[in-house]
């Protein structure tokens, strides 16, 4: 039996059924459960082919419909809808910037299609600066809402509002803009200034969108701040300066989930040089920034670059992102690399399949299906779309062998009838992180991450809140999340009297 364990304790075993007579304060509802993992590369003939299951195998779809030629745009995965979404960008001729939402569902891939929005000025934000290039944008899970931050207009002002895309399940509804406003840095007063072109990442445990370098006011930004997107939001600065003493402008940024560190990856440095350098910085904000090693050749060399983690060979999938024939490095000689983030040695990929992208891209991962999907992202150029897709054992299938489920409960109470146990399965060592939250988004209960070798365990809240009270009657949903692979399970709990 589980026992009398701490909030967010992680115990070994399956845990003793309960009494079937003790009345029971939690109904529980399994409401959805989620799950992911990868990605890698390709080439035209007469480039080698690898194996799939490391190299991956390129698919080019015809869709039906794209949006219209530009780049410079936001592109984020939608982990609720298992859908892509590109926000904004520049068009061809560089005299307008865009504000329209596109989307392209990872279930079944036929068409972009633009979604419905509101006009700002319909929900009382008209004074929002909408159209924007080189803009920070993720997707909050947990709210259903598309963050924006930063970029510039086709004026070639900077902008530095934070706002956010509501979208609904109500149908009929249109999603809406809404301004907000974060609390000013605690002990400073201070927030960022207005950039564009800023390295960004989603960190899912501190619930924060952590960002680095980029340009403001005609000059390179330096330093790493967060925006963390508590109830209310409020800003964080990193003490550590920045690798480039200028400021790194279009870089990479990644959250390593298995090192709890930053890596930043690929940026345009302050003498105008595609740098390939790697660095890490720990997410705890207690270090600096450290140099990563590398070895092996790699064509990506003073190439504006575009990467991706992969959590399940841990390691980096990397592509040119800009017009690297301007460069001097034709297409077909820069091709798809991976980086091995344990051992620091870059290998060359070479997937099967259709072509793959013939000029630059931005990438992101598509985790429940374990492949990369690779955007066109060069101005004048169609919104064409690719699929780096892996024959990889599945993470944790169920019976009927889907890899899209990570099997967790059924959620039960414990024995004392005053808490749940949620038990699950893991196929191989990873961390494990859970939350609850109510019904509108808001933190009610962070719970302790574990790094956990593979085996059965459960996982274990008490029924309280972060004060240790007791939460009210109502509806929360707990979250477990595989560090790993991005995996995340849901459950719905109905708290009675």
């Amino acid at each position: 039996m589980a026992g009398e364990y701490p909030i967010g304790r992680l115990a070994a075993g399956a845990a003793a059924c309960h009494n079937s007579g003790i009345v029971r304060p939690l109904a529980l509802v399994i409401i959805g459960l989620l799950v992911a993992t990868g990605t890698s590369k390709a080439e035209p003939p007469p480039v080698p082919t690898g194996d799939p299951a490391v190299d991956g195998a390129w698919s080019h779809p015809e869709l039906s419909s794209y949006p219209p030629p530009r780049h410079r745009y936001a592109l984020v995965y939608d982990s609720i809808h298992h859908r892509v979404i590109l926000y904004g960008g520049l068009g061809a001729d560089g005299d307008r910037t865009y504000d329209d939402v596109w989307a392209l569902d990872l279930d079944d891939p036929k068409r972009w299609e633009q979604l419905p929005v509101r006009p700002a000025d319909d929900v009382g934000f008209a004074t929002l600066v909408l159209p924007r290039a080189d803009v920070l944008a993720v997707y909050d899970d947990r709210r259903d809402r598309l963050w924006i931050w930063g970029g510039v207009n086709h004026t070639g002002a900077i902008l530095g509002d934070p706002c956010y895309l509501q979208f609904t399940p109500v149908e009929g509804e249109l999603a809406a803009w809404h301004s907000a406003v974060p609390e000013l840095e605690p002990g400073t007063g201070q927030r960022p200034a207005p950039r564009r072109a800023a390295a960004f990442a989603w960190d899912e445990t501190g619930r924060r969108i952590i960002f680095h370098g980029g340009t403001t006011a005609g000059s390179a930004a330096g330093g790493t701040w967060a925006l963390a997107l508590e109830d209310p939001p409020g800003w964080q600065s990193f003490g550590a300066p920045s690798p480039f003493p200028g400021g790194a402008v279009r870089a990479n940024l990644h959250v390593d989930p298995i090192t709890d560190r930053l890596i930043l990856h690929g940026a345009l440095d302050p003498e105008g040089f595609w740098s390939p350098e790697i660095w890490t910085l720990p997410l705890d904000n207690t270090g600096s920034w450290t140099q990563a090693r590398q070895s092996g050749e790699s064509a990506l060399v003073n190439v504006p670059v575009t990467s991706v983690i992969d959590p399940r060979d841990r390691r980096l999938i990397a592509m040119a992102s800009g017009a690297t024939e301007v460069l001097g490095h034709p297409p077909a000689t820069v091709g798809v690399w991976a980086w091995d983030i344990a051992t620091g040695a870059w290998s060359e990929l070479h997937p099967s399949g259709d072509a793959g992208p013939p000029d630059g891209v931005s990438l992101l991962r598509d985790p429940r299906r374990d492949r990369l999907v690779a955007v066109r992202n060069q101005p004048g150029k169609p919104i064409d779309t690719w699929f780096l897709s892996w024959t990889r054992s599945p993470v944790d299938p169920d019976a009927e062998g889907r890899t899209t489920i990570w099997r967790i409960g059924p959620a039960r109470l414990t024995a004392a009838g005053d808490g749940i146990e949620i038990p699950f399965l893991l196929s191989a060592a990873t961390r494990v992180v859970g939350a609850v939250h109510d019904l509108e988004g808001k933190l009610v209960r962070r719970l302790d991450e574990a790094k956990l070798p593979a085996g059965s365990w459960t996982f274990v809240w008490d029924g309280r809140d972060e004060s240790g009270a007791s939460v009210p009657p109502g509806f929360y949903d707990v979250m477990l999340t595989r560090l790993d692979t991005g995996a995340v399970g849901k459950l719905r709990v109905a708290r009675e009297k």
